[in-house]
């Protein structure tokens, strides 16, 4: 949209002009209302946001709000009209962040808009105004609750596994681990959030702790993936000897961010299977 111009004579006419440009050039909607609840000013990103050519189209009396739009919560609930944000604002109390369902009802139209405002009072403290601001967020909600579906549904695919699978944060976390890779950290606790490298060491002697620390951070930093398809270690924390086939690779977690996940299969069931049967044999 063009910038507002200001005529050379409103330069004179402090401070009005240079306000009328401020507001205008809001990309936030914003409506005044005095205390009758009729609506004495507006900017063009009111009607940009409630998807009218004009604010001169707006109803401006606050009563009559009700037969253009309704207003719910974010889980649904029926806003009555007098806890609209207008109103609220009308009988002095300021709103911070609001996030409601608004319809048009007239096209149906929805929207989640966050609303902030606030009583404008005159020198001996009595309101004159209620101030009321409101920005769409419809697509940042629903991307978050699109991000909210897939943390729940790799959450759910990695924690109900059968197999060995667990998942390293960004910042050398362990944050996940499936059912089927429970065993091999049982004797970690706390487990879920602990720094990776304290992990390991716990389970694993040196020098494979520090070697297979280095593996994790060399496929995070550059997303080159690795495989070692026979590992056979001593445990630290029981002696058992254990065999593993495992493969880390660099994944985008829920949080946005890369993370490594590693795949493993335990080798030593079989090796003990394959063992019996050479002993029967």
């Amino acid at each position: 949209s063009m910038p507002h111009r200001i005529a050379p004579r409103a330069i004179t006419e402090p401070p009005a002009a240079p306000l009328e440009a401020i507001y205008n050039a809001m990309r936030d909607a914003l409506a005044v209302f005095d205390m009758t609840g009729r609506r004495v000013l507006a900017n063009p990103a009111l009607a940009r946001l409630w998807g009218y050519a004009d604010v001169s189209q707006m109803e401006t009396e606050v009563r009559k709000f009700p037969d253009i739009f309704s207003l719910r919560t974010l889980d649904g609930r029926e806003l009555p009209f007098d806890e609209w944000p207008v109103n609220r604002i009308l009988r002095g109390e300021s709103i911070d962040n609001e996030e409601l369902w608004v319809r048009r009802l007239d096209t149906g139209r929805e929207w989640i808009i966050s609303f902030r405002g606030q009583p404008a009072r005159d020198e001996s403290d009595s309101q004159i105004l209620a101030v009321i601001v409101g920005r769409d967020v419809t697509e940042q909600k629903r991307a978050e609750q699109a991000l909210r579906a897939s943390h729940d549904t790799f959450r759910h695919l990695v924690d109900g596994s059968p197999f060995g699978v667990y998942a390293v944060d960004a910042d050398f976390r362990l944050v996940q681990v499936s059912q089927g890779a429970q065993k091999v950290f049982e004797n970690v606790r706390p487990l879920i959030g602990r720094d990776f490298a304290e992990v390991l060491r716990i389970i694993w002697p040196e020098p494979f702790a520090t070697e297979a620390i280095a593996r994790f951070r060399d496929t995070l930093a550059t997303g080159k993936p690795y495989h070692a398809p026979a590992s056979t270690v001593r445990r630290a924390d029981t002696t058992d000897v254990e065999s593993y086939d495992w493969k880390i690779e660099r994944v985008m977690l829920p949080d946005g961010r890369m993370g490594a996940v590693c795949h493993f299969y335990d080798l030593s069931e079989r090796q003990r299977y394959e063992a019996a049967l050479r002993e029967a044999d």
